[in-house]
């Protein structure tokens, strides 16, 4: 998460994309629970750091609800 928000500037679908597959790989690991942790986890960080507005719990834009 800090690397894609300090040091490689990716667009918020790459981001999307990557915490999907992070996601993916836990639940093949290490079960349903994990999974479930992250995926929660890995939602609210998205809508924080990529999301505008960023830095708070909202989202702005109608469109950014489907991500």
């Amino acid at each position: 998460m800090l690397v894609y928000f300090r040091w490689l500037h990716v667009n918020p679908a790459t981001v999307g994309f990557t915490f999907l597959l992070t996601v993916l790989l836990i639940s093949a690991y290490w079960g349903l629970r994990y999974a479930i942790v992250t995926a929660i986890f890995g939602t609210l960080v998205y809508n924080y750091f990529f999301l505008p507005p960023l830095f708070k719990f909202t989202i702005a834009d109608p469109q950014n609800w489907v991500a």
